[in-house]
């Protein structure tokens, strides 16, 4: 996922902040050669398909290291010193998504995300994309034939030719685009609060493109973001941000997945409106360091929707002391 830098143009709405009388604020960029920042990660995932619900749970430590630095922009890796993972839920598959998660972790252990950054500290993508591919292809590809032989109808079904057919599946899940996306949209929300420039005034809206969770579509988004709050003792500010689907850019793109979903055209759509029971939307607090424009502490919250199904997606992420 990419997304936009921020030169946001704020409404004073907390009068009990006296920072927010100040004509503008201005974060720095916060990164220098060498910085390390250590934080605790918190990922909750709830998942709710024909009643029942599943719910994922990832903790971890992430230290992030600031490993190039130059006029070209740079290099953001993230490490993970530590992770647990609890499963719990209705779902038929927890064992199995157990173990695949399990998996995943081991073949992971040694990992890093090498993000690059541009010089304004936007995320662009990630650099060893090819080796993240790469191993999640080792552990999905047998996880996807065991989960696939586990069905009735595929019990007797020969495994070299199910790894042929899973196989250009994983290609596409494991691209460049894909890798940086998926394994890289914690760190694009991250980077997407740095250096920004705040104004009081109205809040600033912005037109940006997410990702299908559904198909493989770019879906046209809107996004606004507002100054919550300063605290001058704390020497903070609180920014809120909100994307969700543009309800008229994004009603035929939106139809178009439906209609691939159903198998069949929709006579009685309406492509000036958003398909009902279909939700994507982002929704993200942060407190920021005024002083080093480094994030604090970072809430970011997800929710897909597809008729009854769903999936929410909370990650929070507080720094460590130095």
């Amino acid at each position: 996922m990419r997304l936009p830098k921020i030169c946001l143009s704020m409404l004073l709405v907390v009068p009990v902040f006296p920072s927010l009388a100040l004509a503008s604020v201005t974060l720095p960029l916060p990164w220098k050669l060498g910085d390390a920042h250590r934080y605790q990660s918190v990922n909750v995932q709830e998942k709710t398909r024909a009643g029942k619900t599943q719910r994922i749970e990832t903790s971890e430590v992430d230290k992030i290291t600031i490993a190039e630095a130059g006029p070209k922009g740079f290099l953001q890796v993230w490490h993970v010193e530590s992770s647990k993972v609890a499963i719990t839920g209705e779902s038929e598959n927890s064992a199995a998504d157990q173990e695949l998660v399990t998996q995943l972790q081991e073949g992971f252990r040694n990992l890093s995300l090498e993000a690059e950054l541009e010089p304004n500290g936007a995320y662009l993508r990630l650099r060893n994309w090819k080796v993240l591919g790469e191993r999640m292809r080792e552990v999905m590809l047998p996880a996807m034939v065991e989960q696939a032989k586990a069905r009735q109808e595929l019990a007797k079904a020969d495994e070299a030719q199910l790894r042929e057919k899973f196989g250009p599946v994983l290609e596409r899940m494991t691209n460049e685009q894909a890798i940086s996306n998926s394994l890289g949209k914690n760190i694009a929300i991250y980077n997407f609060f740095t250096a920004a420039s705040l104004k009081v005034g109205e809040p600033t809206v912005y037109e940006d493109y997410l990702p299908s969770p559904w198909s493989a579509d770019l879906i046209p988004t809107k996004g606004s973001f507002r100054l919550a709050g300063a605290d001058e003792r704390a020497g903070t500010v609180t920014i809120l941000w909100k994307q969700e689907i543009d309800p008229v850019k994004g009603a035929p793109i939106m139809w178009k997945i439906v209609e691939t979903l159903m198998g069949q055209a929709m006579p009685d759509k309406v492509t000036a409106a958003l398909p009902k029971g279909f939700v994507l939307t982002d929704e993200a607090t942060v407190v920021v360091d005024r002083k080093s424009g480094l994030p604090l502490k970072l809430t970011h919250q997800r929710r897909v929707e597809a008729g009854t199904a769903s999936n929410t997606s909370t990650w929070t992420l507080d720094k460590l002391p130095d």
